[in-house]
């Protein structure tokens, strides 16, 4: 997108990444820092990413002269299943530096504000973690303090990287990066789904895997135990929801607060469940969870199992985002499902 005056915004970089570039160029006097900060405050309760339907955004563009159409056309996400505003701080390293490099200053990306997007597929990496909460500049902090998320005892390293694990570098990233790939392109109206078999996307796929994806990161109730990307495959002690604690609340807010590395094991089990992996990628996936103490799991039925007991509330929503065509489809979340009907509390 180009507007006459203001930088030409790269693809798939998010507004408020724009808003700070046009700020930031000394050849741009149509938007100064102190306005990009003031559309962009946290105390403003509106997605400053994403949110097309505010006062505020319709003020912008008239402040900017382009049409408010066109301008939330180009920056408005693939996917409705987006981090939390004040958790959008994981970023790829390459990505900043190649910025630098080509533009003069870094950019924020859209798909990593996406929680089914926690890999970097240019540079095949696992996103890394801002070090500073609550930056108004994450992509010149990102540049800035690119060393300081390494430190083990940075205050913020925790909330990067849940302690203890399974090392990314014994799981390769590109089992990881395949099931995103998977993920992304069942956002497209035709895609091979399997090696084998070339089939519509059904309307209920996407919307069962990102609930899927939101169940293996839920927060758990307190005194309760959270999805299993969130626990099973961490020595970390995981918080535990507060205020909302509904069933929905607790899916919402674990799937937008969670972590690169919670997102990436949270894709090792969709990828089990929808026959991702070959039988060389499981044996891998095994081989390096045993290395690092923690089993995979020897079956779908043990999956199911170690995942409960299920709450009816959980069951039947599973029950309600996949219709048949799906399960006949995928006969492993079929399997899925009916040993989580025969774990229910």
């Amino acid at each position: 997108m180009k507007l006459k005056g203001y930088p030409r915004a790269t693809p798939d970089e998010t507004l408020t990444s724009w808003l700070f570039r046009c700020s930031l160029n000394k050849g741009c006097r149509g938007m100064t820092q102190e306005m990009a900060e003031t559309y962009c405050s946290l105390d403003k309760d509106i997605d400053y990413d994403f949110d097309f339907s505010s006062g505020d955004f319709f003020v912008l563009c008239h402040h900017l002269q382009g049409a408010p159409n066109l301008i939330s056309a180009y920056f408005k996400p693939d996917t409705t299943l987006l981090l939390n505003t004040g958790f959008r701080l994981s970023y790829c390293p390459l990505c900043i530096r190649e910025d630098i490099r080509n533009y003069g200053l870094p950019v924020w990306r859209k798909t990593w504000c996406y929680v089914s997007a926690p890999f970097c597929m240019r540079h095949r990496l696992l996103l890394v973690h801002l070090s500073d909460p609550v930056p108004f500049v994450k992509s010149w902090c990102a540049f800035a303090n690119r060393q300081q998320i390494l430190d083990p005892h940075h205050p913020y390293f925790r909330r990067a990287r849940q302690w203890g694990g399974v090392p990314v570098a014994l799981l390769g990233t590109d089992l990881g990066i395949k099931v995103q790939s998977w993920l992304c392109g069942l956002r497209t109206p035709t895609r091979y789904l399997r090696a084998t078999d070339a089939l519509p996307s059904s309307p209920f796929l996407v919307g069962g895997t990102e609930f899927l994806l939101q169940y293996f990161l839920r927060l758990a109730l307190p005194g309760g135990r959270g999805g299993l990307a969130r626990t099973y495959f961490c020595s970390g002690r995981d918080r535990a929801a507060h205020g909302d604690k509904t069933f929905g609340a607790r899916l919402s807010k674990g799937a937008g607060e969670s972590t690169p590395y919670q997102r990436m094991m949270a894709m090792f089990l969709l990828g089990y469940l929808f026959d991702v992996f070959s039988d060389s990628d499981l044996r891998r996936i095994q081989s390096a969870c045993l290395f690092s103490e923690y089993p995979w799991f020897s079956s779908i039925e043990y999956l199911a199992y170690i995942g409960g007991p299920y709450s009816h509330i959980a069951y039947e929503a599973m029950c309600h985002v996949f219709d048949d065509e799906v399960l006949e489809m995928f006969p492993g979340l079929r399997l899925f499902l009916s040993h989580v009907k025969h774990n229910l509390e």
